[in-house]
Parts: C-alpha cells; sequence; structure tokens
C-alpha cells in the first residue's frame, strides 16, 4: 500500500527542503579601513577615522556592525599604535583589521633650550643650546651655541620621517663639517632624548664624537 503525505503536511515539508537548499553563508565581510595614513601631532586629540564593513551577501554594512578599539593609542609620546576593528555580517561570519596610527613630532616640537653633552674622544664638554625654527625651512632647527662656542656658532639640523623622530647633522660651518644623523630615544610632550654620534671634519682633521641632547 503506498503512503500518503497528509494534505495539511504538505506546507512544512516544503518548508523543510526550501531551508535545506538554501546555500550557508559561510562567506566572512571585510574590513575596510578609512583613511589607513593618519597621522597625529604629537599632543593633540585622536579622532577615529572610522571604518566600513562590506559583504558579499549584506552588502556595505551599516556602522553599528563595526566595532572600533582604539584603548592602545597615545598622543602623549611619539609612537605608531594600533587600532582594532571588528565585523559581524548578519550570518555571524567575522573580519577584523588593523589601523596604525603615527604619532610624530613637528619640528616645532625640537625648538627650546637642550642640555647638551659632548663627548669627543677623552673630552666632555656639558652646556644649554638655544634650538630655533628655522626661516628658510620647516624641517630644520637652527642650534646655537653648537660645540659651546657661544651664540653666533650655529648649525641646522634636519627633522625627518614619519614620525618626525629622525635627526640628520649634514652641515659645514667656518672651521668643520660635521656629519651624523640619530632618532629619539625618547619624545613626549613633557621631555625630549637622543644621542647623535657625529664627525667631525676639516682639511687636516677627523674627529668621532657623540652629542647627548636632553630637554627640559
Amino acid at each position: 500500500m503506498a503512503f500518503r503525505i497528509p494534505r495539511f503536511l504538505w506546507g512544512s515539508l516544503l518548508t523543510v527542503l526550501v531551508v535545506a537548499c538554501q546555500k550557508v553563508d559561510k562567506t566572512p565581510p571585510v574590513v575596510v579601513v578609512l583613511d589607513p595614513e593618519y597621522r597625529v601631532a604629537l599632543g593633540q586629540a585622536y579622532q577615529e577615522r572610522g571604518a566600513l564593513g562590506t559583504d558579499k551577501e549584506d552588502g556595505v554594512l551599516d556602522t553599528a556592525a563595526v566595532v572600533a578599539d582604539a584603548s592602545r593609542v597615545r598622543t602623549d609620546s611619539v609612537g605608531e599604535y594600533p587600532v582594532y576593528y571588528y565585523v559581524t555580517d548578519a550570518a555571524g561570519n567575522e573580519d577584523s583589521a588593523t589601523r596604525f596610527v603615527a604619532v610624530y613630532a613637528r619640528t616645532q616640537d625640537y625648538t627650546g633650550t637642550w642640555a647638551v653633552r659632548d663627548s669627543c674622544d677623552t673630552v666632555l664638554i656639558n652646556y644649554a643650546a638655544v634650538a630655533v625654527l628655522d626661516p628658510l625651512d620647516s624641517t630644520r632647527v637652527t642650534l646655537s651655541n653648537w660645540r659651546n662656542r657661544g651664540p653666533g656658532y650655529q648649525m641646522r639640523l634636519q627633522i625627518l620621517g614619519r614620525l618626525g623622530n629622525s635627526i640628520n647633522l649634514n652641515d659645514t660651518l667656518s672651521d668643520f663639517t660635521y656629519i651624523g644623523n640619530s632618532v629619539l630615544t625618547y619624545g613626549s610632550t613633557s621631555r625630549f632624548a637622543f644621542d647623535l654620534p657625529f664627525d667631525q671634519i676639516d682639511s687636516v682633521s677627523f674627529q668621532s664624537c657623540v652629542s647627548q641632547f636632553r630637554k627640559p
């Protein structure tokens, strides 16, 4: 005897068959980080640039689907800090992405009075030098009393790099040419420090020295 499915069960059976034939969404969404090269000047407030979530099935996701975690960003100290983004689509699939926020030192952050200690061979000199913005080059500061030789003895430091933490010295004064480079060992809203190895060169002599810069 043939088995017959009661008419009242046909609707439920069709629903089960449709659901069973539907493709399960296992494709994760994608996080698109906005303004990925974001930089913040030292001491300024971080402003979240956000991210978008896109999904093959759902299209552009609602902004509420993207969660940002910027808890590790510190704008009081030069460095690169991660911001994490997490997104979930309607099917529960997840994705994540990371933005690195560059907190950078501006050239003007190098101005002011520095405590300097020069070491050339066995000779040590401690003195104060004053740095001001160079009027002809926004990437340079002019340092007065260089080598403790009076306010008229000046040389220029060039500030480079994504973080403004690279210091370059390539300057020819009346008696010597100075060449050297360094990076900040510490740069914050309250304190700067770097050690600058440099070569002191003239027509008859060559000497390797180190200047330790501390501010304040």
